[in-house]
């Protein structure tokens, strides 16, 4: 019995002294990053301005995996074509703020912010081209095949917004789902249509 009230004053005390101690960085992986552009993993890192936790700097990173192939046919009397585009590799960064409406030195704080989309990739391109048999004009031959990689930019903005869970002084973890626009989407510096931007995470970290 014993054993069990100190545990729990133990744990008490923890949490007591987690609402009281002020943040002033926090280090953050994110195991599952999903974008509009697929799965991924990011890093980030969070720092206060203020002495009451309410505004900071934040700056996350991330990982964007490749993405399956997205086809495209296209259909003549005379021969038939498609086209796989894959998401290759992303990398993204967030540069941003974040604001704590009620501090972040609780044990469940959540924080609404805005940030800047930097992303560079690379997008795979392969076409197949098939030419009709002549001895059998509903039979098509294999031609030619292309394939090329485009250099991908984006340019844009997000809205978050984040709950954190703070167990202890120095543990946390969260949720963050961010939605915004790009301004700048282009492949081999040809722009394309803009898209919609967004953001889903699950965090861990540790709070200095």
């Amino acid at each position: 019995m014993k054993k069990v009230i100190f545990a729990f004053l133990l744990l008490t005390t923890s949490l007591t002294w987690a609402q009281n101690k002020k943040p002033v960085s926090i280090y953050g992986f994110n195991p599952f990053h999903v974008t509009e552009e697929n799965l991924g993993i990011a890093f980030s890192y969070e720092h206060f301005l203020d002495s009451k936790g309410i505004f900071s700097l934040y700056l996350p990173v991330s990982i964007a995996f490749p993405e399956v192939a997205n086809k495209f046919y296209y259909n003549t009397y005379y021969g038939t074509q498609f086209t796989d585009y894959r998401n290759l590799t992303y990398f993204n960064a967030y540069p941003g703020i974040k604001v704590y409406p009620g501090g972040s030195n609780k044990r469940v704080s959540y924080a609404v912010g805005a940030s800047l989309v930097m992303a560079l990739g690379k997008e795979n391109e392969t076409t197949y081209r098939y030419k009709q048999d002549t001895s059998n004009m509903y039979n098509y031959l294999f031609d030619s095949k292309t394939s090329t990689n485009k250099n991908a930019f984006k340019f844009g903005m997000l809205i978050t917004n984040s709950l954190n869970v703070r167990p202890t002084s120095n543990f946390y973890f969260g949720v963050e789902f961010g939605i915004g626009y790009t301004y700048i989407n282009a492949f081999d510096a040809e722009a394309i249509d803009r898209e919609v931007l967004t953001q889903f995470g699950l965090k861990f970290g540790f709070i200095k």
